[in-house]
């Protein structure tokens, strides 16, 4: 199953969007992600197909920033 992925910083906001997203009804799965250019960990969101915009519009209200992932 194709599922996307969204970039987050820390473990701490990687969590607070999952919940909040969880809170809008989707599903959505925190993930390490591998080393990227930022500095440290980074952590990731796995998410159902066809939710970006969804997402944008929970997590913008909260100032999570995220990027999508690139593998």
């Amino acid at each position: 199953m194709h599922t996307d992925i969204i970039l987050i910083g820390s473990i701490t906001y990687a969590l607070k969007a999952r919940n909040a997203l969880a809170e809008a009804g989707i599903r959505a799965r925190v993930r390490k992600l591998e080393q990227t250019n930022r500095r440290g960990c980074s952590y990731g969101l796995e998410l159902p197909p066809d939710v970006l915009l969804t997402v944008a519009s929970v997590l913008r209200p909260l100032n999570i920033d995220y990027e999508m992932y690139k593998s």
